[in-house]
């Protein structure tokens, strides 16, 4: 039997489970970009003008020069579904898709110019699960991708007029992947270049692999500025770094029960029924528990916007984001045995721009109404979409409502986003080839709903 291929094939699993980590700060892949209540009820638009709940950290450094004191803290929790229906006609559905990603910020006013601050935000956050009789379990049929910043920040107003601000970024990051794994796919020792798939059916189950990455860590840094043109307009733009994470992973296989037997005729002339259990233990038997590692590079990235006060009561927000996906092309993993070898797999991901929106109205003083919109293209080219990350289009609907009680603030958010249907592939492709769109076979269909709660006091 092939130790070296087995391996070789679930060292990309891990590959494209540690790939999901750099869906950074925008909302493509298993991206969250809302880590405020407040800000995504007007479609996540405000670098100009972030909201006083603390959310300036994330939103744009320099807006946490305000003076004073701000507390907040929320959580946002991503409910949806989706499924995958396959050219042949037959439709799976995920079981699970959601996530309770949470934000807290603290700021501290030192003096009317400068303001000290901590935040703390999940900007990655998912989970999907799919049945174990779905043809993509060879991909993955469960992960989970969790990714906490902590960001001490520092603000100075320079003048009546013009902020800035900065801080670095820790990045923690937790990713774990499981599938199965196909016998038919790997080869028979005794005859080169034959697999057992001369012998029995595609998509026979005899291995269960969890890859996991746990509390692994990055730096970067954030900064910002802030320009009040006049009473009723203001800039800003903010830049987040690129951030390096390093990830120290293990392997672990769990052999699945079962019997194997000869399915159809071969050209070894075993007979249908004949047992294969001897040759199935050797490759479970081969598949020894390891550690591998690899670094990615999360992409840089950029937003610069405007907010303009139309009325003493109506503020519209824009804001353009670019974020530099092309940095994410390829990844090397290095094992700490021999076999497998190190290896480098493409992914050739592309830059991504958005345009949000987003308008707020003070219906009384305590009271205010938002609403916003953004949409995001793919990063991930065609021939990426996968069980493990069906990406699409996404068109991002949000509403809100913020309500000053007592001396604190109470923001309530709703956002609904819709996936466009993407076609994609439920298999691998053939060890050592590259993935191409001629392996799609299947329509991919998801939906998002965001729930919003943030809770703080400025004082």
């Amino acid at each position: 039997m092939s130790r070296r291929f087995v391996i070789s094939r679930i060292g990309g699993a891990l590959l494209a489970c540690l790939g999901l980590v750099p869906a950074t700060a925008g909302a493509q892949g298993f991206g969250v970009y809302e880590q405020s209540a407040c800000a995504m009820g007007t479609g996540n638009a405000g670098v100009a003008e972030p909201c006083s709940d603390g959310s300036a950290i994330y939103v744009n450094p320099a807006g946490l020069a305000t003076g004073g004191k701000t507390l907040g803290a929320g959580v946002i929790p991503i409910f949806g579904s989706g499924s995958f229906t396959s050219d042949s006609g037959r439709t799976t559905s995920l079981t699970t898709l959601k996530a309770p990603p949470f934000h807290t910020y603290f700021g501290w006013g030192l003096n009317q110019h400068v303001t000290v601050g901590l935040g703390g935000y999940t900007p990655y956050g998912l989970g999907l699960k799919w049945p174990l009789d779905f043809r993509g379990r060879f991909v993955s049929f469960e992960s989970r991708l969790q990714t906490f910043y902590i960001q001490p920040t520092a603000a100075y107003a320079v003048s009546d007029k013009l902020s800035i601000g900065g801080g670095l970024v820790l990045a923690v990051s937790t990713v774990e992947l499981k599938r199965r794994e196909d016998l038919a796919t790997v080869p028979l020792g005794t005859v080169p270049g034959v697999t057992f798939a001369a012998l029995l059916d595609n998509q026979t189950d005899f291995e269960t692999t969890v890859l996991s990455a746990k509390r692994q860590t990055g730096a970067g840094a954030h900064v910002g500025v802030l320009f009040k043109a006049s009473d009723r307009v203001r800039f800003g733009a903010k830049y987040l770094s690129r951030v390096k994470v390093s990830y120290d992973g293990t392997a672990t296989f769990t052999p699945v029960v079962g019997t194997f037997r000869v399915t159809k005729s071969n050209p070894l002339g075993l007979p249908v029924g004949a047992s294969l259990e001897s040759a199935a233990s050797q490759v479970q038997a081969s598949l020894q528990n390891q550690a591998v590692s690899t670094e990615l590079v999360m992409p840089a990235q950029f937003v610069a916007g405007i907010s303009v006060h139309a009325t003493d009561r109506l503020r519209l927000m824009a804001d353009y984001q670019w974020v530099g996906w092309s940095a994410f092309k390829s990844i090397t993993l290095a094992f700490s045995q021999a076999v497998p070898p190190d290896e480098t797999l493409p992914q050739n991901y592309r830059d991504t721009s958005a345009l949000l929106i987003g308008t707020e109205y003070a219906l009384r003083p305590a009271l205010r109404l938002r609403a916003g919109y953004f949409h995001n293209p793919a990063a991930a080219p065609d021939e990426t979409v996968t069980p493990l990350l069906p990406e699409s289009r996404r068109n991002h609907f949000s509403g809100g409502v913020g309500m000053t009680l007592g001396g604190a603030t109470l923001d309530l958010a709703y956002q609904y986003v819709h996936h466009a249907d993407r076609r994609g592939r439920s298999t691998n492709p053939p060890a050592g080839t590259a993935p191409t769109t001629g392996l799609n076979d299947g329509l991919y269909r998801e939906s998002s709903h965001l729930l919003g709660v943030t809770i703080s006091r400025h004082w």
